[in-house]
């Protein structure tokens, strides 16, 4: 063979592998979308821990590598990942200030995870306080505040919230939320009235309303909102147990 010849050969022989190099995480995404679509939670997160290994994912992929993290469990994984992006930046470049503050949202959740709840609504509050204002944000926000007890700021913030997006599924059941907790039964029904028509996919909508039916004397519908709640899939970030609902559907048999 013609030297020349066996030279370019060589050379793009050589070009493809660097190109195959270059682009795996690209390869590692298309999996992981693949799997996503047919609904493979762990094959897709087993897909974004290679991807991220290769050093590529863009802010919105961490967020949703993150994210599918903590769903799973691997709260340390996903505070782990987050925490580098932050400090790192992403793809060779800092993070543009929505990338940081997309992904300080997510931390949020990290944090409350790892049972630093007070330190995540400190960071939320922050982020509100810079002007930024996400679906993501007030859902966090308005749940932890409700979760620390602090009722006063959580009604100042799920009122906000609910009037920026009027049809935010997890915002509404934010504010339904908090009602229960302050024993204001019958505007809690009227909150659920609202959520409920919008098909929630979360076990705790379809839960608080059945609360709500139950408070207001509609234990019919109390019961069929329980047995709804049960068909949902439950999963690390789910903040309702399977067996509380269990219980309460048993009681109310009883």
């Amino acid at each position: 063979m013609n030297p020349t010849y066996l030279f370019l050969a060589a050379a793009a022989f050589a070009v493809l592998l660097w190109y195959l190099w270059w682009n795996r995480s690209a390869r590692h995404l298309r999996a992981a979308y693949r799997a996503f679509r047919r609904g493979d939670e762990l094959a897709t997160l087993a897909a974004f821990v290679l991807a991220e290994a290769a050093g590529r994912l863009n802010a919105d992929q961490t967020a949703s590598y993150a994210y599918l993290a903590l769903k799973n469990g691997r709260t340390a994984d996903a505070a782990a990942v987050l925490a580098k992006a932050l400090g790192q930046g992403r793809r060779g470049r800092a993070l543009k200030e929505a990338e940081r503050r997309l992904l300080e949202t997510y931390r949020s959740l990290a944090l409350w995870r790892a049972g630093e709840l007070n330190e995540a609504v400190v960071l939320l509050e922050d982020l509100l306080a810079q002007g930024y204002r996400t679906a993501t944000l007030y859902g966090n926000l308005g749940y932890l505040l409700v979760l620390q007890g602090n009722l006063s700021r959580a009604e100042e913030v799920c009122l906000e919230a609910a009037d920026w997006d009027p049809d935010g599924k997890v915002i509404l059941d934010n504010l339904a939320c908090l009602y229960l907790e302050q024993q204001r039964w019958t505007e809690a029904a009227e909150v659920y009235a609202r959520l409920l028509p919008l098909d929630p996919k979360f076990p705790e909508a379809w839960h608080g309303a059945a609360q709500a039916a139950l408070k207001t004397g509609d234990a019919a519908e109390a019961k069929r909102r329980w047995e709804r709640a049960l068909e949902l899939p439950f999963h690390s970030l789910t903040t309702v147990e399977r067996a509380v609902i269990e219980k309460a559907l048993a009681a109310l048999a009883g």
